[in-house]
């Protein structure tokens, strides 16, 4: 199976921890054999103008169907899969990891740990930050239809996560999507305690609630120096948290909880 795993992010300024990540799934991707490429911002060149000046600075908007037209224009170059990696993915056990389709497509299941009412509490949802496709699937067509339906007919509905996980999530309740489940989602709160020697209350309540082993995960690097759960995380303890998740081959996540 001819497979293209692609990514997009800027070309200055890039994050050790970007970079480092970035590396972790160009690696991961040589080592199963399958090609790489790598988009800088005219990634959004592939957005249809009309989208672009619906939600001109809102680049996660713009990403979310980007990604689904390269994919689709992949797909028609003679690839038989294309598989999308969000720049803030460290791939941890890369031996481990496969993406796999269901019905010729999958998303990501995505456990978000937050402070409900005072205690952690996991809660499913489903994201966009690994998501393949393969040649001839019927998800495809739809899915871009609704990114461009969602920003034409009801910009009151597109918000940071209006086209990506609160569509998703709420699609998946009503007719369950294929997902990966071995891509994990960390908070601030879970990069502070990984840059640490320890796990912390956050790791352990991601590792209970999701339930699977994880061999990647996405970062959530947009949320580095903002608050999240009364936690601020700097840019040095995201790289830490790298740093320690790929020396130890992902330790304590390749286990389930």
């Amino acid at each position: 199976m001819r497979t293209l795993v692609f990514q997009s992010y800027r070309t200055v300024d890039v994050p050790a921890a970007i970079e480092r990540s970035m590396r972790s799934v160009r690696n991961w991707a040589s080592a199963r054999g399958h090609e790489y490429a790598f988009h800088d911002d005219t990634f959004f060149d592939a957005v249809p103008a009309w989208y672009r000046e619906r939600v001109p600075t809102n680049k996660l908007v713009l990403a979310n169907l980007a990604r689904l037209v390269v994919a689709k224009r992949a797909l028609e170059d003679g690839y038989d899969r294309a598989i999308w990696f969000d720049a803030d993915i460290v791939v941890f056990a890369p031996d481990l990891l496969e993406v796999t389709t269901q019905d010729g497509f999958t998303f990501c299941r995505e456990t978000f740990v937050a402070r409900r009412e005072g205690p952690l509490r996991g809660e499913f949802r489903v994201n966009n930050a690994v998501c393949a496709f393969d040649r001839g699937n019927r998800f495809l067509d739809f899915a871009i239809w609704a990114h461009e339906t969602l920003v034409r007919d009801r910009p009151d509905r597109v918000f940071q996560h209006g086209t990506s996980t609160t569509m998703l999530t709420r699609l998946c309740a009503t007719t369950p999507l294929p997902l990966v489940h071995n891509v994990g989602l960390f908070t601030p709160a879970m990069v502070r305690e990984l840059a640490g020697p320890g796990d912390g209350p956050a790791v352990q309540e991601l590792k209970l609630r999701h339930g699977n082993p994880l061999y990647a995960a996405n970062l959530t690097y947009s949320l580095v120096g903002v608050v999240h759960d009364d936690v601020v995380s700097t840019a040095e303890e995201y790289l830490a948290a790298v740093d320690r998740l790929i020396a130890t081959g992902g330790a304590p996540f390749t286990t389930a909880g």
